[in-house]
């Protein structure tokens, strides 16, 4: 279950805050839910009111309460629905699950955050040039020599000198760039 909350966080920090708590503390008398989930799927009456569709998690749901006996089964189905593991996801979600699963198998994927599997899809969002300068090939008549990629490179150690000193300046002062002190 940890890791479908982990999951989950990703897909609703609210939702997953919500159920941490309610798995962490009682809950009798404190609060008072259903085995039912609001979709927000239901669009709008012919008056243009807000109808908002009611998911019943079990059959006969909505008159069953939610107490520190059956929590654990309430956050287990909430995590299925809200997931898409049981219906909860559109299709396009499910279509491109399937299409993900064909290339990989789930179990490869089970081990891995949202964030992990962005950073496997997308690889990384920061280029270090030192990793591809050896494999960096110069063409149309410039070389590491010439003057505007020497141009180039002075500006870029320039930029780092300076965010180096505004770390150092942050971090003595407690401020960040461009604010004045208190």
């Amino acid at each position: 279950m940890e890791a479908s909350l982990a999951e989950l966080k990703e897909v609703d920090g609210a939702l997953h805050t919500s159920l941490r708590w309610m798995l962490a503390n009682p809950i009798d008398g404190i609060l008072f839910e259903s085995f039912a989930v609001d979709s927000g799927g239901g669009g709008e009456d012919g008056a243009g009111n807000t109808v908002v569709e009611e998911v019943e998690l079990v059959p006969g749901g909505r008159e069953v309460d939610v107490t520190d006996g059956n929590k654990l089964e309430y956050a287990e189905l909430v995590l299925r629905w809200k997931l898409g593991k049981s219906g909860g996801a559109s299709a396009a979600v499910e279509a491109i699950r399937g299409g993900l699963h064909e290339l990989i198998p789930p179990g490869l994927l089970r081990d891995f955050t949202a964030a992990d599997l962005v950073l496997a899809l997308n690889g990384r969002n920061t280029i270090n040039i030192e990793e591809i300068r050896p494999a960096a090939k110069y063409t149309g008549g410039f070389d590491e020599g010439s003057p505007t990629v020497r141009s180039v490179q002075r500006r870029r150690r320039r930029r780092r000198r300076c965010r180096r000193f505004y770390a150092r300046m942050n971090h003595r002062s407690g401020t960040t760039r461009g604010r004045s002190l208190p």
